[in-house]
């Protein structure tokens, strides 16, 4: 906060008045809601201070040099600015979301997910924790034997050590995080209200259904984010070993490594059925998934778009299938040594 000084006479021309403004340095959205800074093209010409005169500017300087002590000072806002900056200020607070932290190792003796030590010893317990306010969801490192659902707008992060102050600590190649199913049901699961939840940083492995989704199972008209996972050794009997995305979603698989899944059906790797056009698997590396019909992803009357994946080693029915769809795309992947 900076205060401006100058000096301006009354209509009568007799009085020299010294007028403080001040000048916050807010975002431009603040500044428009408290009126801070109103541009020139809109301020009423009855509000712009007028010119001094040299003599006047010579008045105001001496004054000036009188009340310099005075810009040490606090300086008080007007009312206005005091009523809105407690709501600015709570509107910017109540919007970042809090922590749940998991980490199957914490000491305790308290487990309620609000600090490392006293955090969460699985994974759904931090997701339903989480769950109300759309929290994060922090995970240590470690083999968590679990079949974990998500069914609201949660954000799971796993690689930490289990020390972290800052997303950017983790290191989800050294903590490698497990979600294991061994193989009976699947690891991850998402259900109806998850759309936009996200899991990144995680290995989903072991999964073992008679149905579809072996690993991951997005429900109809749902759309999360899979993101910086490796998703291993799973196995539906339906399609989509690794991952399936039912009607109308509009799953994004991102940057994953997707390897020795299979199917018994489509997509021994990934299968998108009956997707919906925001539906995208970009930068994956889907690699040795098996399946007679389709071994890579599989696209069933779905408007997916397949983008700057890497397709190696893959056995059965080649990298990719596409099946009455049209509105697909596929461009900028790299297929080889497919069978």
């Amino acid at each position: 906060m900076r205060p401006i000084w100058y000096a301006r006479r009354d209509h009568g021309g007799t009085t020299l008045h010294l007028v403080r403004r001040i000048s916050l340095h807010l975002p431009q959205a603040a500044r428009s809601i408290l009126h801070l800074r109103p541009s020139a093209n809109t301020r009423p010409a009855h509000l712009i201070p007028p010119r001094p005169s040299r003599r006047e500017s010579g008045e105001a300087r001496e004054i000036e040099r009188q009340v310099t002590p005075l810009k040490t000072r606090d300086h008080c806002l007007n009312p206005v600015t005091w009523l809105l900056l407690p709501i600015l200020c709570f509107t910017v607070l109540s919007s970042a979301h809090s922590r749940v932290y998991v980490d199957k190792n914490a000491p305790g003796p308290t487990f309620d997910g609000t600090t490392w030590a006293t955090a969460f010893t699985t994974i759904q317990a931090g997701i339903n924790a989480a769950s109300a306010s759309k929290d994060e969801v922090w995970v240590a490192d470690g083999t968590y034997v679990e079949r974990v659902t998500i069914s609201a707008q949660v954000t799971l992060y796993g690689g930490f050590a289990g020390n972290e102050t800052l997303l950017s600590q983790r290191n989800p190649v050294t903590n490698i995080t497990t979600i294991d199913a061994e193989n009976s049901g699947r690891p991850v699961s998402f259900a109806g209200g998850s759309s936009n939840a996200v899991i990144d940083g995680f290995q989903i492995a072991n999964g073992n259904v008679s149905g579809d989704g072996g690993g991951v199972w997005v429900a109809n008209s749902t759309s999360p984010i899979i993101r910086n996972n490796r998703i291993r050794n799973n196995y539906a009997s339906g399609w989509g070993g690794g991952i399936f995305t039912g009607s109308g979603t509009a799953t994004q698989v991102l940057n994953n490594v997707i390897s020795s899944n299979s199917s018994g059906s489509w997509g021994g790797g990934v299968a998108f059925y009956y997707a919906a056009a925001s539906s995208l698997a970009s930068n994956n590396v889907v690699i040795r998934n098996g399946n007679g019909t389709c071994a890579g992803i599989a696209v069933f009357q779905s408007t997916a778009t397949l983008n700057g994946n890497t397709f190696l080693f893959n056995h059965g029915a080649g990298a990719i299938r596409a099946w009455d769809s049209p509105a697909a795309k596929a461009y900028n992947n790299i297929i080889a040594l497919n069978t």
